[in-house]
């Protein structure tokens, strides 16, 4: 475990050091995305920290400063261990500041307050952070089998689908807000119970542990020379 923290340690001084546009750039986004509209808080929550990880991963791929992992006295299952650690801990740490941001209510309509308080903060914070944690568990071993340069093109593609995908999503919400004054009083009473997103997050996870065991297998069954 001692690795894993040099690892984690290493990347952080990496990102902080030499790749000060990364975290800079991952910060505007997320200030941007949560002020311009709530349509973003699930975008800001899912690029963010997938944006940290993959901007170290592309740019060590891109300068072969990748092989360097290698030549350290670490297994690759360590590596990888690290990646995924990390992105649980950004994944924490950007799911907190996107709801301290629902919680205040910033540039927010009525309506979507209506939604938010339906949904619950702590579901809230549950959807935004298992969001996250989904997207890295389905695109690391991607990148791992086939590269950051190579998949260039897909997340851009991911990108647009999400920003799509979530648009539509709270659209549909807010317009199911629109309804007789007196439902809407009933409605905005209830609770979901946090019960089910902590279940939800609980399967999540599994999937989380179920992605770092695959990029695991292709870690280990990856040439080391490139």
């Amino acid at each position: 475990m001692n690795h894993v923290i040099l690892l984690m340690k290493k990347e952080w001084m990496y990102l902080f050091k030499c790749l000060k546009s990364t975290w800079i750039i991952s910060l505007l986004f997320m200030t941007i995305f949560c002020v311009l509209s709530p349509q973003m808080y699930l975008i800001a929550s899912i690029i963010v920290p997938y944006f940290l990880i993959y901007g170290v991963m592309a740019h060590e791929e891109n300068s072969h400063s990748n092989a360097l992992n290698y030549t350290l006295p670490v297994s690759r299952k360590e590596v990888v261990l690290s990646k995924y650690l990390l992105g649980l801990i950004y994944s924490l740490v950007v799911g907190v500041v996107v709801t301290i941001v629902v919680n205040l209510g910033i540039n927010m309509q009525k309506s979507y307050i209506e939604v938010f308080q339906t949904i619950g903060k702590m579901n809230v914070f549950i959807t935004l952070v298992g969001s996250s944690l989904l997207y890295i568990a389905l695109i690391i071993p991607i990148i791992l089998k086939f590269g950051c340069i190579k998949m260039r093109m897909v997340m851009l593609l991911i990108y647009a689908l999400l920003f799509g995908v979530s648009s539509v999503a709270m659209n549909i919400i807010k317009e199911a807000m629109n309804i007789p004054i007196e439902m809407k009083d009933t409605l905005t009473t209830i609770k979901i119970s946090s019960s089910v997103g902590i279940g939800i997050l609980g399967i999540i996870l599994i999937g989380y542990v179920v992605s770092y065991f695959i990029s695991r297998r292709i870690m280990e069954t990856k040439q080391i020379v490139e």
